[in-house]
């Protein structure tokens, strides 16, 4: 899944809009692999307003992404499966939304009091895991995502701010 965040400046204030199209990367993780038992699965989020950001009173922003994972596959079969999301664009730990030269810090968090960064297992991020069993119906988990634009920034240029998240689900 791609997310793409885009900013507006009006007046002193950047607005940041999370949106997202569905970009799905599944990686089976076994050897072999037993196509009669295998273990389908989709994802899919909710669009997320960062809302407001005011460059003057400068004031971290938060918000919260709905990610659901559907699997299907054999009745009663067991997966254990792991959610990486990707750096995005920036190559470090905090992620950016970048406008021409410009850009606006953000960061998404696997736990609310947003200390853990969800990431795929490196630069100090963690993934995201558990184990499911198949039922009659698609299983489904819920994971919520937790956003943060953090104060202290700078930002000198109005324009539409944006990144690239994937999600990639194994199992």
């Amino acid at each position: 899944m791609r997310a793409k965040k885009v900013a507006n400046k009006v007046g002193n204030k950047v607005t940041a809009i999370l949106k997202q199209s569905l970009w799905i990367g599944l990686c089976l993780a076994a050897a072999a692999v037993d196509l009669r038992a295998a273990v389908a699965c989709e994802v899919s989020t909710s669009g997320v307003p960062f809302g407001s950001f005011d460059v003057i009173n400068n004031e971290s922003r938060d918000t919260l992404v709905s990610l659901t994972m559907s699997c299907t596959g054999k009745i009663g079969e067991s997966a254990r499966y792991t959610i990486a999301l990707s750096q995005g664009t920036n190559p470090s730990v905090t992620r950016a939304m970048r406008s021409g030269a410009g850009h606006l810090r953000y960061n998404l968090y696997s736990d609310s009091a947003r200390t853990h960064i969800w990431g795929d297992g490196t630069s100090g991020s963690s993934t995201v895991g558990g184990n499911l069993t198949i039922g009659a119906l698609p299983t489904t988990r819920v994971f919520t995502i937790y956003g943060r634009i953090p104060d202290g920034q700078q930002v000198a240029e109005a324009g539409a701010y944006t990144d690239s998240i994937s999600v990639l689900v194994s199992y």
